[in-house]
């Protein structure tokens, strides 16, 4: 007769739920970023804040966690000032578990927070919504808003935030495909007979039409 398997715990990315007190939901991440808070900085927002500003400084997947954990501080900060709670007192025991401190310290400061693993406040960072206000927030001023056409080149532009000008050559190509793909599917002329045309202007002669024939049709 085998044994029974252990049941495991779930595995906590961070986004889980951990208690909900005064009207406020606090997360798994926020259970973290506390453990550490009260102990290893005494409770001071200010010098965690600064432990994580240090980051910044480092490589760009450095930098871009330290601002998603620091947009995670400070969403907690406020959540724990309108709930009017002490820090300790929403830790309650966990404060005398050192496991619980090892696992913080190693989830706040070691490891890299990949997208499954975000809140909503580690991914609206300033630098995202600034970007994508700076790509789309003028959108609603065009004549035709590019919002309808946008599904078209969402795959090529949201791979990467940017391209080297090495790397641009091939994501035009890649726009340019896409973009024919479209047209052909709307039964709409392709970019390549479209490249230069302007509104209302008739569409040019096509390469199979031979030269003697657009002679013979302009001197008629």
């Amino acid at each position: 007769m085998t044994k029974a398997r252990r049941s495991r715990k779930p595995l906590l990315r961070g986004p889980e739920e951990w208690k909900a007190e005064a009207g406020e939901s606090f997360s798994q991440w926020d259970r973290w970023l506390l453990a550490v808070l009260v102990v290893d900085h005494d409770g001071a927002w200010a010098s965690l804040e600064t432990a994580l500003e240090v980051r910044r400084r480092g490589h760009e997947f450095e930098r871009e966690d330290a601002e998603a954990k620091l947009c995670q501080l400070a969403d907690l900060r406020a959540r724990v000032q309108r709930a009017g709670l002490a820090p300790a007192h929403l830790l309650g025991d966990d404060l005398q578990d050192k496991r619980l401190l090892r696992k913080a310290r190693t989830k706040v400061f070691d490891q890299y927070v990949g997208d499954r693993a975000k809140t909503r406040a580690m991914r609206e960072t300033p630098r995202r919504v600034l970007g994508e206000r700076a790509r789309r927030g003028n959108w609603a001023g065009f004549p035709v808003s590019p919002s309808q056409f946008e599904r078209v080149f969402l795959d090529d532009v949201r791979a990467r935030p940017s391209y080297s000008l090495k790397a641009t050559f091939g994501l035009e190509r890649r726009l340019v495909a896409a973009s024919s793909a479209s047209c052909s599917r709307r039964s709409l002329p392709s970019t390549s007979r479209c490249r230069g045309a302007t509104p209302g202007s008739p569409p040019r002669p096509t390469t199979g039409t031979s030269s003697s024939s657009r002679r013979g049709r302009s001197t008629v």
